[in-house]
């Protein structure tokens, strides 16, 4: 099996993995050669690196004759999705009319189509191999299971307080965020939480407007988390996609190692749905437009190229911000308009159906 690599690690791995081959050749300049070796390693085959100039038509030719030469009697398979235009092009001349031959590229979506007969077939790759593959691994995440009906009781609970009394509800959970080691917020307006750190729950006493008071117990086993950064919010979406007939696995608050050339690590959702990731955004709104801009670099840095993106909101998109998704190729929907959490799974997963095999452009 002969790959070109450069770029994108994805149709590389999933060329191997469909071809099942005995040796695999890596195409590689010396820029790429380190992406190959770690597609390499995820396979037992026999593996050789051979160095092409990206851009020497005339040395490029020559390298191809050779193993046109080298190969002769053998059966190949060429995986032409990476790797430079030129690698491409001479590759697939003069290996076009060799017999025992196919040559072949993956889509974003995961099709391996064959040139010459023009068969497809999708080919399922894991989350971690996807990480992997682009250098990266999960730090930490949460499942669904790690979260019980007294976390998801919690949520209900939640949006009453809001409800009740928004702003005196955000002062208090922004406070908690802010602050996370401390143990006791009060407002200037009377109302107050407090976090106790042996029991692992949270207490609240909130007045309004109208002079009523609502005390609140939360108990819950993940009763902090749902608090800080608006923790209850990430879960309510979760929960929601999770009955999306496309999904194989969701993962919430999903935690990278830094990286210099990602402004954040933290993914509030990310969804396997074998042929690619979702990567999830959750805010009940968006304040600061540079959110947009942040999330859009880390799913390429951490799902590449053929990965999806959804910012979900609570309540409606500002125009701004909604064409600053659209521009970065960001799915966007909002829950209260489209009648909440409750009633808008049909409109949402219309909307990814919609996109979900879409092929992505620059």
């Amino acid at each position: 099996h002969i790959t070109l690599v450069g770029g994108q690690p994805i149709p590389v791995y999933l060329g191997i993995k469909n071809s099942k081959p005995e040796r695999v050749i890596f195409i590689c300049s010396r820029q790429s050669k380190d992406e190959a070796m770690r597609i390499a390693g995820e396979f037992d085959s026999t593996t050789d690196f051979e160095i092409f100039d990206p851009v020497d038509l005339a040395g490029i030719r020559n390298q191809v004759l050779g193993l046109l030469q080298e190969l002769e009697g053998q059966y190949v398979s060429i995986n032409i999705s990476s790797g430079t235009k030129p690698w491409a092009y001479y590759f697939s001349q003069i290996f076009s009319n060799r017999e025992n031959t196919e040559i072949f590229y993956v889509d974003q979506n995961n099709f391996v189509k064959n040139l010459k007969d023009f068969s497809q077939q999708i080919t399922d790759i894991g989350m971690d191999v996807r990480f992997r593959l682009h250098n990266n691994t999960l730090k930490r995440y949460k499942r669904l299971q790690d979260y019980d009906k007294a976390d998801f009781k919690a949520i209900e609970r939640i949006k009453e307080l809001r409800e009740f009394n928004f702003n005196e509800f955000n002062n208090l959970a922004n406070e908690f965020s802010k602050y996370p080691n401390e143990t006791s917020f009060e407002s200037k307006k009377g109302s107050k939480l407090i976090w106790n750190s042996d029991e692992r729950h949270i207490t609240i006493r909130m007045n309004n407007k109208e002079g009523a008071v609502m005390n609140e117990v939360f108990d819950s086993p993940n009763a902090r988390n749902l608090f800080l950064n608006t923790g209850w919010f990430e879960l309510e979406v979760a929960r929601l996609l999770s009955s999306w007939d496309k999904v194989k696995e969701i993962r919430i608050n999903c935690v990278f190692p830094s990286q210099k050339n990602s402004p954040k690590n933290e993914i509030d959702i990310i969804i396997d749905t074998g042929s690619k990731l979702l990567f999830v955004e959750c805010k009940t709104q968006i304040r600061k437009e540079t959110d947009i801009d942040k999330f859009a670099s880390a799913v390429k840095v951490y799902g590449g190229m053929g990965s999806k993106a959804l910012f979900v909101t609570d309540e409606e998109i500002k125009e701004n911000a909604a064409e600053k998704c659209r521009d970065n190729k960001i799915l966007t929907f909002s829950l209260k308009p489209c009648g909440g959490s409750q009633n808008c799974k049909k409109q949402l997963f219309q909307l990814l159906d919609n996109e979900l095999y879409n092929i992505n452009t620059k």
